[in-house]
Order: C-alpha cells, then structure tokens, then sequence
C-alpha cells in the first residue's frame, strides 16, 4: 500500500491546480467512485460530516467542518463518463495545505476501492507552455594573428 500511495502522490503532482483558495483536480475514474472515496477520507480524516449527498445525476457535495468549526467544502463533478473533477476549498478563503492532505487521502482510498492505481486526468485548468530554452551561444572565434 506504501508503495501505491508513493506512486499516486509522484503522478499527482502537476495534475492538481490551486487557484482562488479552491483546489481542483480531475481523475480517470467514475463519479460515483470518487464519491464514495470522498466520503470514506473525510471520514477517515475524522470531520464532522454536516451535509453530504449527491445534488443532481452529475454533481454531488459534502460539506463538513474541521473541530474548530472551519467548514470544509467538496464538489465532485462528472465530465464525462469516466473522467471526474474534485473542487476541495478549506475555510473562507482556502487552505492549500489542508486542501492539499484531503486530496491525498481521497486518492489513497480510491486506490482502496479495488486496489488498482487510479491515474489523475489532465490539468483542470490549461498552463501556460514551458519557456523555450535560450539558443544556444557559440563562442566568438579566436582573434587572428598579427603580421
């Protein structure tokens, strides 16, 4: 299991985007199995569940608090039938950190679903493309001889 979390976490990196204290993050995966992993890591993670229920055939949320009373809300979100989006925002005005350990804890119980490795889609968002590298600089040719 230290291993599938080790790999999940190295293929989630770039895939996961934190804009406007919301984190998003798209995955291969059915809606309604990353519903029930969402659920299962918050409760796992020991929040207190206030409200949690599927809103139409395409979208569901939990809200939850943390024991300080900070709310917690998570939208899932089908994109198509097999790729699935997940929007974590932490308080008022979002915590990555927080944001950042429930995302890690829905995919380790997404791996705990049926014990395969579930790889995250693609950015949520587009990036910008990498810089171009500089070309490359020749060295001036020596200076010739005098007469």
């Amino acid at each position: 299991m230290l291993l599938a979390s080790a790999g999940f976490q190295a293929l989630s990196n770039g895939t996961a985007v934190y804009v406007n204290g919301e984190l998003e993050v798209a995955y291969r995966v059915p809606f309604h199995k990353v519903w029930e992993a969402t659920q299962n890591a918050i409760a796992d993670m020991q929040f207190k569940i206030v409200d949690a229920r599927i809103r139409t055939e395409t979208k569901a949320l939990l809200f939850a608090e943390e024991v300080t009373g900070r709310s917690t809300t998570i939208a899932v979100t089908q994109r198509t039938p097999i790729v699935t989006k997940v929007t974590i925002r932490v308080g008022l005005i979002g915590d990555q950190s927080i944001s950042r350990l429930i995302m890690d804890r829905i995919e380790a119980k997404m791996v705990d679903l049926d014990g395969d490795l579930v790889l995250p889609a693609v950015n949520v968002r587009p990036t910008s493309p990498a810089p171009t590298p500089p070309a490359a600089i020749e060295p001036a040719p020596p200076p010739a001889p005098p007469d």
